[in-house]
């Protein structure tokens, strides 16, 4: 849109993750925990730390970790300790699903919020930004109340509430012109004779 500069969203383009989830009964046969599968996991896919090196007052930890090979098949083959001291792949001891997550969720007020972010360009008003806002959002089949709200913040919310004041001012000399009047003319109708 032209008449916005700056546009950013909060919402990220999530990111692949891998669950492992143990088969409990399997784990329980070969004498193994979740916490332990969780662990030699852990160890696999991140490294374990066995040490750390001192240089000065420079501290620089050691760690051991698996040659590293891309793609999610590797997880699968991790080897687990099994009975009488074989290995085990990891994926006969627990599920392994391939799922995307969100990066961050934002909330406002405990409820996911997806802010949309922009500032208007010279030569374009307020009000006819958030009207072209609001009607894309239409477009995109984003109604308020299907689960979503649609506010506006910053200046568009300023404009808003400055027009509902500014209602509200006329409305406040227009009720005390009339009461004035009434004191006036000592009469609550006679005012409104004077109107016409």
């Amino acid at each position: 849109n032209p008449a916005i500069a700056e546009l950013d969203i909060t919402a990220r383009d999530s990111k692949p993750q891998i669950k492992v989830m143990p088969r409990r009964p399997v784990l329980a046969d070969i004498g193994i925990t979740p916490q332990d599968l969780g662990m030699v996991v852990r160890g696999n896919a991140e490294g374990i730390e066995a040490a750390s090196f001192k240089r000065g007052d420079q501290t620089i930890d050691i760690r051991v970790k698996l040659k590293e090979r891309p793609g999610y098949s590797q997880v699968a083959e991790y080897a687990m300790p099994g009975m009488k001291g074989y290995s085990v792949p990891l994926d006969s001891l627990a599920e392994i699903e391939h799922s995307q997550t969100q990066v961050m969720i934002y909330r406002l007020d405990k409820e996911r919020t997806v802010k949309v972010i922009g500032n208007e360009v010279k030569g374009y008003a307020v009000g006819t930004v958030m009207e072209e806002m609001y009607a894309k959002a239409r477009e995109l089949g984003v109604e308020s109340g299907d689960g979503y709200r649609i506010l506006d913040t910053g200046m568009s919310e300023m404009l808003r509430e400055s027009i509902a004041d500014f209602g509200e001012a006329i409305l406040l000399s227009v009720l005390l012109t009339y009461l004035t009047l009434s004191a006036i003319l000592e009469s609550f109708l006679r005012p409104f004779l004077v109107s016409l």
